[in-house]
Order: structure tokens, then C-alpha cells, then sequence
């Protein structure tokens, strides 16, 4: 089987939301495209670190990302994929564990507010001309939700008597 085809196959097995296979298949497509039609056993350790070392020029949280979804695919079709005829698997090893130890770190952005912090922010918010923003931004953060959540409540996620959303 392909890498595409393993990945379709992990992506309906793992039954993944929409937006995360479409997330996989485009980290695919930018980042392992010329590997998509080639078989997955292929697929080699060494090919791995050259592509991974390649990646790390444009962007360590791409690279990494893109080597996170060939790990999790290939582990899968170490399992699934049929033995040869001489019994030995098709994959021996999974493809990333070249990179054993050399995962590049990335500093994690964060984007709380310090509690320190709240009160100026409270202030700024009243000072919005738009009453829309400030009750959106309010119910941010109130509620935690992050905002694509948040645009995608319904009305039937809503509880008013019971003061929940679900």
C-alpha cells in the first residue's frame, strides 16, 4: 500500500474529525507529496532523517508535525499490512525511529492571560465600540473555549436553565 492509501485507511480507522484528516492530508501534500504514491515500506529511515533535516529549514513545527503523522501512520501499517509469503512483515521498522532523540523542541507560545493581567484586560475590553466583540470576547473567556468552538455552537448546545454548554 501507498503512503496515501495508509493514510486514508489510518484516517477511517482512527474515525478522525474532518478538519484533522484534512489537516493530515495537507500536511502530506506540502511536506511528503513526492512520497504519497510510494509504497509505505518503502519508506526508509534514512529517507526519513533527510527529510526531516530538510524540513527543519523552513520550520520546526512543520517538520515535526509532518513526521508526527508519518509515525502514526506507519505504526499502523506495521500492524495491518499483510506478512510477505515468507512470513517476514512488509515493514520492520517504523520510518521515523531514525529520528529517536532528535526531535527539535519548540518554544510553546502561550496566549493566557497572567492573572495579573485580567484587570487592565477587563478595561480595554469595556472600552470596545462593539458590543458584539466585547460579549464574544467575554464569553471566551469565561467559558475557555477556544474560539473555532465557539463560532461553531449551536443553539442546541446551549442549557440557559441549566447555565450549560455542551
Amino acid at each position: 500500500d501507498t503512503l496515501e492509501e495508509q493514510l486514508d485507511a489510518y484516517i477511517a480507522a482512527k474515525a478522525v474529525k474532518a478538519s484533522t484528516a484534512a489537516k493530515y492530508r495537507a500536511t502530506v501534500r506540502r511536506c511528503l507529496d513526492d512520497w504519497r504514491t510510494k509504497p509505505i515500506a518503502d519508506i526508509t529511515p534514512q529517507m526519513t532523517r533527510l527529510r526531516y533535516e530538510e524540513l527543519l529549514q523552513h520550520s520546526i513545527a512543520e517538520a515535526n508535525n509532518a513526521m508526527r503523522v508519518l509515525r502514526a501512520v506507519a505504526r499502523r501499517a506495521m500492524v495491518v499490512l499483510p506478512d510477505r509469503e515468507d512470513g517476514t512483515p512488509i515493514m520492520r521498522v517504523v520510518p521515523t525511529a531514525a529520528l529517536a532523540g532528535q526531535w527539535k523542541k519548540i518554544a510553546r507560545r502561550t496566549r493566557l492571560l497572567e492573572p495579573s493581567e485580567v484587570p487592565a484586560w477587563w478595561v480595554g475590553l469595556h472600552k470596545l465600540r462593539s458590543e458584539d466583540s466585547r460579549k464574544a470576547l467575554i464569553t471566551l473567556l469565561l467559558t475557555g473555549l477556544r474560539l473555532n468552538e465557539a463560532l461553531d455552537l449551536q443553539w442546541s448546545d446551549v442549557h440557559e436553565g441549566m447555565r450549560q454548554l455542551t
